[in-house]
């Protein structure tokens, strides 16, 4: 999260990118024999099976609740409750499917089929929802909403009760389904203030985050 202060004209980065489970093994992300790229987005060497892009073995450490959480506690004006109180409304629902919605999980749907939860989250009887709609609503947001009350209701600082408390479940089923992410990586996640980068372009600045 790049931030500017006005009153103080003043860059700051909130930095709470994912990171690597601390067990993890790079041996288990063995290259593809033909050396391939993972993506024409990302040019990297491809990971056999793709284990670095999908299923538990891709999960890394998430960094959301602890930057939000950092961001409100540095600059935030109204209480977490207020914020958070529309997400948790909307965590309630569980919406129709858009048209791109629909599209983005039906260009998915082979993957999302490969694990129960997924596949119930996002999939009508294991297939795509009907892009115009008349499959009725999709993506159950339960559990979600489950989390976000707990973050809507949590005395500050929220995101603790999110790394040390909800999300044990989380690790949980992340090992269950042969990941590394444990709930000793979730409680020692801290999101962290940068100085960001400076790029001189078309005399210009960019400020980005390092």
């Amino acid at each position: 999260m790049v931030l500017y202060r006005a009153r103080e004209d003043r860059y700051e980065v909130i930095d709470y990118g994912m990171r690597a489970p601390l067990s993890l093994d790079p041996a288990d992300y063995p290259l593809t024999a033909d050396g391939g790229a993972a993506s024409d987005i990302f040019p990297w060497a491809r990971v056999k099976d793709d284990r670095n892009l999908r299923g538990p073995s891709s999960i890394a450490v998430p960094g959301v609740a602890a930057g939000m959480d950092e961001a409100h506690r540095r600059h935030a004006k109204l209480p977490w409750r207020d914020l958070l109180s529309p997400a948790f409304r909307l965590g309630r629902r569980r919406p129709a499917g858009g048209l791109v919605t629909t599209i983005m999980i039906s260009s998915s749907a082979a993957d999302l089929r490969r694990y129960p939860a997924s596949s119930a989250a996002y999939l009508l009887d294991g297939l795509p929802p009907n892009p115009h709609g008349a499959s009725g609503p999709i993506c159950g947001n339960a559990a979600a909403s489950s989390e976000v009350r707990r973050l809507n209701i949590s005395p500050q600082p929220a995101q603790r009760d999110f790394y040390e408390g909800t999300w044990r479940k989380i690790a949980a089923d992340v090992q269950a389904g042969g990941g590394t992410l444990s709930a000793e990586d979730l409680a020692a996640f801290r999101a962290h203030v940068r100085e960001p980068l400076e790029i001189p372009y078309r005399g210009g600045t960019v400020y980005a985050t390092p």
